[in-house]
């Protein structure tokens, strides 16, 4: 199976949290601004002490003007659909055009941490990574892949407002830390990290449009 080579710089940064509990790249400055064709990658931890409840969503990142009629911007959350947890993204242009993202869903443990990494290709797509740390299993650090989704023609959001971190009224139920954005040229390819995802790759590939 083909994976992307953004894709397997993802598996290299992901397998070295894994391993080392460290992060690859600089902290994230306030503004995230998507002003390249190339991938960005939005990274995180989160660790939920509590998950929502039927019909109800946590809050992770978001910037999104609310005060335009359009709501231009975008978020990640965690929605909770009834018969299962998945992972939702917002991404709306000035002019309307997007809106809210689904993606496969999760099984997530109570104060367990996970790395989250959120990557937005202008005009191409949003795709999604989980890792799950503190493995249960020696040698289980493979991420999983939860799919992505076209913005084709979707324009790109720049909300003139400050970055959220989850919600005020939620932040007893959930943690996010460790905020970063990377870009893959900045990320490093050692050796002993690409032995690591040799032996296999995500199941499914985001698609190339």
């Amino acid at each position: 199976m083909r994976v992307p080579t953004f894709s397997k710089l993802v598996l290299i940064l992901l397998i070295t949290f894994a391993l080392t509990g460290s992060a690859i790249g600089q902290a994230a400055p306030m503004e995230i601004i998507f002003d390249t064709p190339q991938p960005t990658l939005i990274s995180f931890q989160v660790v939920f002490t509590e998950l929502p409840k039927p019909d109800a969503n946590f809050s992770l990142i978001s910037k999104i003007d609310r005060s335009q009629r359009a709501k231009p911007g975008w978020a990640l959350a965690i929605s909770n659909r009834g018969s299962s947890i998945r992972p939702e993204a917002y991404f709306r242009g000035a002019d309307g055009s997007g809106g809210f993202y689904l993606f496969d869903r999760y099984d997530f443990e109570l104060n367990r941490p996970y790395w989250v990494v959120f990557i937005v290709q202008v005009d191409r797509s949003l795709s999604l990574y989980i890792q799950a740390l503190e493995p249960k299993h020696q040698g289980d650090i493979s991420p999983s892949f939860l799919g992505a989704q076209s913005i084709k023609n979707v324009s790109i959001p720049q909300p003139q407002i400050a970055m959220q971190i989850s919600e005020e009224n939620q932040r007893e139920k959930l943690t996010v830390s460790d905020l970063r954005i990377l870009r893959p040229q900045t990320l490093p390819i050692l050796p002993q990290q690409v032995i690591e995802f040799l032996s296999g790759g995500p199941e499914k590939v985001v698609p190339q449009h």
